[in-house]
């Protein structure tokens, strides 16, 4: 992300960023966004988590449980004409 005018932009992304790499002392001020948070999963697009994450937030905000397969990252999609 560029500027802040892009972060305006792209709310759920910024969320999914701070999802990703923000350090366990920040996780209390995540639970506060609980619902953006669950946005930021449900519209996820490619490069917006990485495979830990992924895994992580779809278990702490219980959309899976530890004996489901965990659904695909988003991945890019290519045109080839």
């Amino acid at each position: 992300m560029e500027n802040i005018q892009e972060a305006i932009l792209e709310p759920e992304r910024v969320v999914a960023k701070a999802m990703c790499y923000d350090d366990v002392d920040e996780f209390p001020l995540l639970w506060k966004i609980k619902e953006d948070m669950l946005l930021a999963i449900k519209n996820a697009q490619a490069g917006w988590f990485d495979i830990r994450s992924w895994n992580y937030w779809h278990l702490m905000l219980d959309l899976k449980t530890i004996d489901e397969p965990l659904p695909d990252l988003p991945k890019r999609k290519f045109d080839i004409k």
